[in-house]
């Protein structure tokens, strides 16, 4: 499944596969991963390099050999937010030409849909496009710092579609019988750094941020950035320090 996805982030099947068989050995040489994948020596070293210019992947030398290691999945938000800022720098320089263009395929009898961003004050209006949000998609995922646990019971119990969820490991005593039934993986405290709370649900990203006194949700409809969220969820998830 975690294949399939780092797929669909963007990594070509080999790079995926190379990727993910680095990451069960911890760090080895290109030798090593190239038999532990069955891929070919040359082209698992070529593939090994570009993850590391990718930043995905880092090497150091030892007694002449590259060791090849995975990078904290972090890099694949800093990739995100690479890809975002390149999307809205590209938006940016088209605006001026929307009109026209949004005039010549009118003309053409095109469509074009992109993605759709909503600014919600309400929470009951949020927890209601969540519940409805929920009734399209079979799993769900959901990052927070544990501030908006309440936030988060309540949405849970508008549906019966158990999330994956990831909650610092300081907060584990005290949420360990409350997350029961759900699939809960604790993380140290500073890879949650902030007020953190974003669910995933289906190609809807929700951002919760309240601040204690007015309630406010950002709700982001966009397929390529919930998918790249959901595969560094993912990596997260498999890379977890303590399971709930």
């Amino acid at each position: 499944m975690l294949e399939a996805e780092l797929i669909a982030f963007g990594l070509s099947q080999k790079q995926a596969k190379i990727y993910l068989s680095t990451l069960d050995l911890g760090e080895a040489p290109a030798s090593q991963v190239a038999k532990y994948c069955g891929e070919r020596r040359l082209s698992t070293y070529s593939v090994l390099e570009r993850l590391c210019n990718l930043k995905f992947l880092s090497c150091y030398q030892k007694k002449r050999v590259r060791i090849y290691r995975v990078n904290s999945p972090e890099v694949f938000l800093k990739h995100c937010d690479e890809q975002i800022l390149r999307i809205q720098t590209k938006r940016d320089r088209f605006k001026d030409s929307l009109p026209d263009l949004k005039s010549s395929l009118l003309k053409n009898g095109v469509a074009a849909k992109g993605g759709h961003i909503h600014l919600i004050k309400d929470r009951e209006f949020f927890k209601k496009r969540c519940a409805l949000a929920l009734k399209k998609v079979s799993e769900w995922y959901v990052i927070q710092d544990a501030e908006q646990f309440e936030l988060f019971r309540e949405i849970c119990s508008l549906t019966k579609k158990v999330p994956r969820v990831i909650l610092p490991i300081s907060e584990h005593q005290q949420l360990r019988r409350r997350t029961r039934g759900m699939m809960a993986r604790y993380v140290p405290d500073s890879h949650l750094t902030g007020k953190l709370h974003v669910m995933i649900i289906g190609n809807r990203v929700m951002f919760v941020l309240d601040s204690g006194k007015q309630f406010s949700a950002v709700e982001v409809e966009h397929s390529q950035i919930s998918q790249m969220l959901k595969v560094l969820f993912l990596l997260l998830f498999k890379m977890d320090f303590f399971k709930g």
